[in-house]
């Protein structure tokens, strides 16, 4: 699969009226392209990764991110990692621009539209960009990264925006943030298959594994 430089080049323009420096600007579309090119090999790596026995650093991430390093759950994350392979090596298109719908919603960072294709079948997947995508880092991770492997992920797997939004506190909800670092749940309860279905667990699992970013207390 590969980017439509072309159309992501156009965007340019919609990313500098929600506010953006044309440097920042320049960032977000270099970044969606550099970060695509990424992704080819960082799903074929965390395939290869997922296999028992897990190592002690992806076991480590796992449980942060779904909840559980058991082999059943491991077996269940790495289907949905196939898939995104499968998805990624097709001859098609990703088609990547900045939304004229949710731009003005100050706590959105992405998403994509309509949710119903066959990403084995479609000639163009969509993701589009809105006002948070131009924050390079958060919760101490490369958020562009983690933010287009979470679009990424709707688009080749169907996962959900779960999000873990009732484990926030009322001020990281007020803010948007997804939260600090996940790790609050670790002592919760927590719902292993809904995680496993979670868009976001898949940005922060591939993000703390190739594209770290900082001092966050991830594994």
């Amino acid at each position: 699969m590969r980017i439509d430089r072309t159309t992501l080049l156009r965007t340019k323009p919609r990313i500098l009226a929600q506010g953006a420096t044309n440097q920042i600007a320049d960032a977000c579309i270099e970044d969606v392209q550099t970060h695509f090119t990424q992704l080819h090999e960082d799903v074929k790596s965390m395939e290869a990764h997922l296999t028992a026995p897990l190592n002690q650093d992806i076991a480590n991430r796992m449980k942060w991110a779904f909840g559980d390093d058991s082999w059943a759950t491991a077996k269940k994350v790495k289907a949905h990692v196939i898939t995104m392979r499968k998805v990624i090596e097709r001859a098609a298109s990703l088609t990547v621009t900045y939304s004229s719908v949710l731009g003005d919603n100050p706590n959105v960072y992405a998403h994509v539209y309509p949710h119903n294709l066959n990403p084995m079948m479609a000639g163009s997947l969509f993701i589009y960009m809105d006002w948070r995508y131009t924050i390079k880092e958060e919760d101490e991770l490369d958020n562009r990264y983690l933010t287009l492997v979470h679009e990424f992920s709707h688009l080749a797997c169907k996962t959900k925006d779960y999000q873990y939004v009732p484990k926030w506190s009322a001020a990281q909800q007020l803010a948007g943030n997804r939260g600090q670092c996940i790790g609050p749940y670790a002592a919760e309860d927590f719902d292993v298959d809904k995680a496993v279905d979670n868009a976001d667990s898949y940005g922060y699992f591939f993000a703390a594994t190739f594209a770290r970013a900082g001092g966050c207390t991830h594994p």
